[in-house]
């Protein structure tokens, strides 16, 4: 059975949906949980794919355990492994392979739209995905690209989204959300989330990662099954792309 190993870095922030289509398109899943003090596995071997998962921690940092990912990273993207990576983990990707991160406009905490970005490179990864639908998102963080690297989903508060290069996908929206999830990260992360702050319009002047945007718990969880089912139907897409790639790399 082809393995697909996921890096884990947050008690809270396992693979989620992603895991479940995993497992139901019949690979098999190697966690290796970083919150639990579980060194990072060099070895590529008999993998056929790589996943890194999100985490509240700072992506420019200097733990050894980032550094020892970054390296995997970099290893697997020269051996033309495909990669996944969420959150903080697409943002020591983007580190990995020549981008950088810098702090974005706003930091945003709730389900805000994500809209396409059509390039020569998309047509793939956006197929069947609508031109904007809405996603669960909690970052302050932004991406220079890669070199190579093509951005193909943005929102009003960030250009990049995800991007893509080759068979490597990096997100900041969390797709893998389940409702069970979120309903723990709302509770364990409360202090994070504090009070909802309202909007400001696309014409305010913003001082550079002072102004949250923040929905709050009760915004949050609102018509929580119909939006994840919403969600779940977008990450079929984006995610079926990716594992396309990696069941044809592993053949």
């Amino acid at each position: 059975m082809a393995r697909v190993r996921i890096f884990q870095h947050e008690a809270a922030e396992g693979p989620g949906y992603l895991g479940e289509l995993l497992e139901h398109r019949g690979f098999a899943l190697d966690t290796v949980r970083i919150d639990r003090g579980a060194r990072v596995k060099p070895d590529l071997q008999g993998l056929a794919g790589l996943v890194f998962l999100g985490g509240r921690t700072d992506p420019q940092a200097d733990w050894p355990w980032m550094q020892d990912e970054m390296a995997v990273m970099k290893n697997a993207a020269e051996a033309e492994l495909p990669i996944l990576a969420h959150g903080l983990g697409a943002e020591l990707l983007a580190q990995a392979l020549g981008g950088a991160v810098r702090p974005n406009l706003v930091e945003q905490i709730g389900w805000f739209p994500l809209e396409r970005i059509e390039s020569a490179s998309s047509p793939t990864w956006l197929a069947n995905l609508p031109a904007r639908f809405d996603a669960f998102k909690w970052h302050r963080q932004s991406f220079e690209l890669p070199p190579g690297a093509q951005r193909i989903l943005k929102s009003a508060w960030c250009p990049t989204e995800a991007w893509v290069r080759e068979d490597i996908l990096a997100l900041q929206a969390h797709l893998e959300l389940t409702a069970p999830m979120l309903r723990t990260w709302v509770e364990n992360y409360a202090q994070a989330i504090g009070e909802p702050t309202e909007e400001p319009s696309p014409e305010s002047k913003l001082t550079l990662n002072w102004q949250r945007i923040v929905q709050g718990p009760e915004q949050i969880l609102l018509d929580l099954p119909s939006r994840i089912s919403a969600l779940h139907e977008i990450a079929e897409c984006v995610y079926g792309g990716w594992i396309d790639r990696m069941k044809s790399g592993s053949a």
